[in-house]
């Protein structure tokens, strides 16, 4: 989350070099330290492996998230759980729902999980694991649901997804594992153009001249967020237009995953729920984001018409986000590949 530390992006080359405002100055040494933590975990789990059934559900929750624009907006807030029991009576709680998990603002300087760590604190030790993994998140935040951006709105919400998640689970039924399938496939989509770096700088400036022009018309702690959002994505836009000069097409890495009659798919952005949400209401599709890899915003047409934040902060073209559900679909339901 953004309570998270800095450095673990590489800020000295690739995509994202120059973004070190974003995400601080990169840290080799820390970056590598999280590697090599993350293998000796694997590494651990894959020796100590256990037989296990499990139930899942899906649901809703209300009162987390919502579109991060306009409140007024649809939104997804579809929960989807599963409950893993092993045979040595370990306990482990996975639930998935799209919103950046985020309540605390830049004031806190504390490491923490932010949001998931409300659900933890909720649970106490009721499971041996909780895990939350993010969907279809760019689009959906707490700023118009949180009273305020504290530890104790933390627990209010932690408590809100709680009896969200027990409503989901409590009356399905165990079942065993009969079937695990993993598809790697690749998607590619095209660069927006960018423009040059002089047109990046004038609008860089032109969003921040209508900020300071909202702070002066004392408009609403939101509306100057917003406002403020889109310089955010403007700088950011200044430092993509160096970066991808003369790159004109990424390749993205997903992934196909099928749990028995399960289908989920792994997505290396913050996607839309606008453009997800189709494929999850046409075949229960659950959709997993921040996964091997990172490429920011990928996001739907209207985005880019209304002009906010993300479509500064994204690399692709319009257009590129319906691409990519089109592929999904061909991939994973039409037969296709």
């Amino acid at each position: 989350t953004h309570s998270g530390p800095i450095g673990l992006k590489n800020t000295d080359s690739g995509i994202f070099k120059g973004l070190n405002g974003l995400f601080g100055t990169y840290d080799g040494k820390l970056a590598n330290h999280y590697v090599d933590v993350i293998e000796e975990l694997y590494l651990k789990a894959s020796s100590s492996l256990e037989e296990f059934t499990f139930r899942n559900g899906s649901s809703t929750i209300d009162g987390v998230g919502s579109e991060r624009h306009d409140a007024s907006l649809p939104s997804d807030n579809r929960l989807f759980v599963m409950e893993f029991l092993t045979e040595s009576n370990k306990k482990i709680l996975y639930y998935n729902f799209p919103c950046h998990p985020t309540v605390l603002n830049g004031s806190s300087l504390v490491i923490s999980s932010d949001l998931p760590s409300g659900v933890i604190d909720a649970y106490g030790d009721a499971y041996d694991m909780i895990m939350f993994i993010n969907g279809s998140c760019g689009d959906i935040s707490t700023r118009f649901t949180r009273k305020e951006s504290t530890p104790h709105q933390i627990t209010l919400f932690g408590q809100t997804i709680k009896e969200a998640i027990e409503k989901t689970i409590s009356n399905q039924a165990y079942q065993q594992l009969n079937k695990l399938e993993f598809k790697p496939f690749e998607v590619k989509l095209k660069v927006k153009h960018f423009g040059s770096p002089e047109e990046a700088e004038a609008t860089y400036k032109a969003a921040i001249d209508k900020h300071e022009e909202g702070v002066r018309n004392q408009l609403s702690k939101n509306e100057l967020r917003l406002l403020f959002s889109v310089v955010e994505g403007a700088s950011t836009n200044v430092a993509f237009c160096r970066n991808f000069s003369s790159v004109k097409e990424v390749t993205l890495h997903l992934t196909a995953i099928t749990l028995n009659e399960l289908k989920f798919v792994t997505v290396p952005a913050e996607l839309f729920s606008s453009l997800s949400s189709p494929l999850r209401e046409k075949y229960g599709l659950v959709f997993i984001g921040y996964t091997n890899g990172y490429f920011m915003y990928i996001i739907d047409q209207a985005a880019f018409e209304k002009g906010y934040y993300e479509a500064f902060s994204t690399i692709f073209a319009p257009g590129q986000g319906e691409v990519l559900m089109d592929t999904i679909e061909k991939t994973m339901f039409l037969g296709n590949s």
